[in-house]
C-alpha cells in the first residue's frame, strides 16, 4: 500500500491537472467569445442585414447547407468587412430558432479556407 503522502501527492498533481484543463476552456471560451464579439463589431449593419437574408434564403434552398452555400449566395465579400463576419450572423440566426446545427461537419470548397465547416439545416 502506498504511502498516505503519495496518494495526497497524486491527488493534488491530478487536481492541479485537472484545474488547467478546465482554466484552458475557460480561456479558450472567451477567445473564442471575443474573436465573435470582434468579429460582428467590424462588420457593417447592411452587410449584416444581407447576410442574415442569405442564410434564411440558403436555409429554404437547401435540405443542409454551409456557410460556403451562403457565401456563393453573397458573393464577394465588401472591402472592409472581415469574411469571420459571417459567423456571428450564422449564431444569430440560430439563436432566433431559423436553423440549427446538425453537429456534423463538411470540407470547405472554398480553397483560400482550408478548414471544416459546421453542416446547418432549416428549423421547420
Amino acid at each position: 500500500m502506498a504511502p498516505f503522502g503519495i496518494i495526497v501527492n497524486d491527488f493534488y498533481r491530478q487536481w492541479k491537472t485537472d484545474q488547467k484543463i478546465e482554466l484552458d476552456a475557460i480561456k479558450a471560451k472567451a477567445a473564442k467569445d471575443d474573436g465573435i464579439a470582434r468579429a460582428n463589431a467590424g462588420a457593417p449593419e447592411w452587410w449584416k442585414s444581407d447576410a442574415y437574408q442569405a442564410v434564411l434564403a440558403v436555409a429554404r434552398e437547401n435540405l443542409f447547407f454551409t456557410a460556403d452555400e451562403v457565401w456563393m449566395k453573397l458573393g464577394e465579400c465588401p472591402d472592409g468587412v472581415n469574411p469571420s463576419a459571417l459567423g456571428p450572423v450564422m449564431l444569430l440566426v440560430e439563436k432566433n430558432g431559423l436553423i440549427r446545427s446538425t453537429g456534423r461537419f463538411k470540407q470547405t470548397r472554398i480553397a483560400r479556407r482550408h478548414r471544416q465547416l459546421m453542416i446547418w439545416e432549416l428549423v421547420r
